[in-house]
């Protein structure tokens, strides 16, 4: 069975890295009663959500571009062919 299977960018596995090790940084600074652990980790959580964000937002704007890329090469084809046949009816009117 199979399964679709989304791709990460860097950013977001280096974001999910970051948060998981924070989170485990907070824990272990909370049970060892060690607020400046605690807080290091809670910090390494929200870098790595933020890391996360930015990698989602390069997939969408690559994406983007994709689309744009591939209208581009039609716009491209359409105005060759447009060209193509007005050559062609230019020298049936000579």
């Amino acid at each position: 069975m199979a399964q679709n299977v989304e791709t990460l960018t860097k950013e977001e596995l280096k974001g999910k890295a970051l948060k998981t090790k924070g989170k485990v940084k907070a824990e272990l600074g909370k049970r060892c009663k060690s607020k400046k652990m605690q807080l290091e980790g809670d910090l390494e959580q929200a870098a790595g959500f933020v890391e996360e964000k930015i990698g989602k937002v390069k997939k969408v704007v690559k994406k983007e571009l994709d689309v744009i890329k591939e209208d581009v090469k039609k716009g491209e084809k359409e105005l060759k062919t447009k060209l193509s046949k007005k050559k062609e009816d230019d020298k049936e009117e000579n």
